[in-house]
């Protein structure tokens, strides 16, 4: 079959070429969609070329966008899966070393004072209200007219299912200073 009058019979089309390879390329590695995008672009062109040149590596060219394309939506896939495996592991960690759960444990602030000079204590007691034995963190602020003058914190470790423990937390503010205490964060500490 002869080629449609005006066509440039034996010119290559190196757009293409360039779509096809850049579309497995792009396939290949997955996460990488600008690739995938830079093939569908390269086949839209090469498209054009082709046309304007008998049809030289119009499979080619055609090739290179299916492969931008699927490699886009394996690209979006591979990202969305990424993202719900960290979600899922920073959950996991929030059970380890995150905030407690507030159902698990009742706390009490028993004591909070200020030695002559500035030793600043705070106590209590922490009550595992879990099914399972549990360690936890108290951080304590030492505030006085709303500003914190400091802030402490402390492990209570292996407090059994149902029962409950005491926690000391110690700071350092100016001697004689009146100051309120203030439990800020309960925390699970590798739980």
């Amino acid at each position: 079959m002869a080629p449609p009058p005006g066509a440039v019979v034996g010119q290559s089309n190196g757009i293409a070429t360039a779509s096809l390879i850049v579309g497995l390329g792009s396939l290949v590695l997955c996460m990488a969609f600008v690739f995938g995008l830079v093939a569908v672009v390269l086949g839209v062109v090469g498209l054009g070329r082709a046309k304007e040149r008998g049809g030289a590596k119009r499979g080619q060219a055609i090739a290179g966008i299916i492969l931008g394309v699927l490699s886009m939506v394996a690209g979006l896939g591979t990202w969305v899966t990424i993202g719900q495996i960290i979600s899922s592991a920073s959950d996991s960690l929030d059970s380890v070393a995150g905030p407690a759960d507030r159902s698990s444990y009742d706390i009490s602030m028993d004591d909070c004072s200020v030695g002559r000079t500035g030793a600043a204590t705070a106590s209590g007691t922490i009550e595992n209200r879990s099914g399972r034995d549990l360690n936890f963190e108290v951080v304590v602020q030492f505030v006085r007219a709303g500003s914190v003058l400091d802030e402490g914190g402390t492990l209570v470790f292996d407090v059994p299912a149902g029962d409950a423990d005491t926690w000391f937390v110690g700071g350092v503010v100016p001697g004689g200073t009146t100051v309120s205490c203030k439990v800020t964060e309960v925390n699970n500490y590798l739980n």
